[in-house]
């Protein structure tokens, strides 16, 4: 019978789960003023006039410019570039003219950069003569401003490379060709280290090395309901056990390989911290009663556990029971032995959610 109270999101089914992310606005940390190329003076000869579109665009703080263009005011009004001017490439009656080649490529390939090109002094005939022969003060530009699109960083150390930023947070790196949020840590220091933020709650990502021992290994006692007042275990807890509680774990941006032992973002209980993904205990040797648990849960994030990852058991009289959710993305293992744990085998390695 429906209740209406709160339960594990393990007793609902996967299909029709609504949606845990939804499109939202940016705040750029800052605007600029982009224009257009000036077009083609209005007359051959004489003055004529040019003109250019000016837009106010907003960039994020890796650098890039937004899609979207934002009201004319937010940006710096002093700073705003004139869209008319007069042109002239000499008087009609003159002698002499200039003329210029075409626009080369971007210095830059991504981001912004400044393209050239030559200018020459031509007489009505179309005669080359030295540029001393025309008015030095109607010589066309030779450079513009270029911009190639977003310098994607799929680092936090090219994060840092590209805007000097040493504020750590939340950035889009460009991984395995998707962008994706990754929060960039020790940005003041030489070698920024990346992670991925749990949006879980805390308490749904976690690892455990059971505390309690039996004082008679070889059963598996099923009515204790209270571990705290076990009376069929030893009075001093496990010398290895731990609870630790993750809100962000490491990840290598190369091989999507978690970096299990990085507590940078945790909090443990007991004389250990635990890795990520491990659970374990020294409680039973019957094979059959595992009481170390561990949780993995990226809900919300865009990354899953890839499908070839197993969980091995390492120690004496081990057990595990690994059950992993059809969409990858939560996994719940308990383990153990006399004594022993169980981990990922060769690394908890993660993919991108097409």
């Amino acid at each position: 019978m429906a209740t209406g109270k709160e339960v594990h999101h393990s007793y609902c089914p996967e299909t029709g789960k609504p949606s845990t992310q939804m499109d939202c606005s940016v705040v750029p940390c800052s605007t600029i003023w982009i224009t257009t190329d000036w077009t083609r003076c209005s007359a051959s000869c004489g003055e004529g006039l040019q003109r250019r579109a000016v837009s106010c665009r907003a960039m994020a703080r890796e650098g890039w410019l937004l899609p979207a263009h934002v009201d004319l005011q937010s940006c710096n009004q002093t700073e705003r570039p004139i869209s008319e001017q007069i042109c002239s490439y000499g008087d009609c009656a003159s002698l002499y003219h200039w003329e210029t080649t075409s626009w080369s490529q971007c210095s830059e390939t991504c981001g912004f950069g400044r393209a050239y090109r030559d200018a020459y002094c031509f007489d009505s005939n179309g005669t080359k003569h030295q540029e001393e022969n025309c008015d030095a003060s109607l010589q066309p530009p030779l450079s513009r401003p270029c911009y190639m699109g977003p310098c994607y960083s799929s680092s936090c150390s090219e994060v840092k490379q590209r805007t000097a930023l040493v504020a750590d947070g939340e950035f889009n790196l460009l991984l395995n060709g998707k962008l994706t949020q990754i929060y960039c840590g020790d940005m003041a220091r030489s070698y920024p280290k990346e992670y991925i933020t749990l949006l879980a709650d805390e308490n749904e990502n976690y690892s455990e090395i059971f505390n309690k021992r039996l004082t008679k290994p070889n059963k598996c006692p099923s009515n204790i309901t209270d571990m705290e007042k076990c009376s069929k275990c030893y009075r001093s807890n496990f010398h290895s056990a731990g609870h630790t509680k993750f809100s962000k774990v490491r990840l290598n941006v190369t091989s999507l390989l978690v970096i299990g032992n990085d507590f940078t973002f945790s909090s443990s209980q007991g004389k250990r911290k635990i890795p990520f993904a491990t659970g374990g205990d020294c409680y039973s040797r019957t094979g059959n009663c595992p009481q170390g648990k561990f949780q993995v849960d990226l809900t919300g994030t865009r990354f899953r556990v890839a499908s070839d990852v197993e969980w091995q058991s390492i120690g004496s009289k081990t057990v595990s029971q690994i059950h992993i959710s059809t969409d990858r993305q939560i996994v719940r293992g308990r383990c153990g032995g006399h004594c022993g744990r169980c981990s990922p085998r060769n690394g908890l390695k993660l993919e991108l959610i097409p």
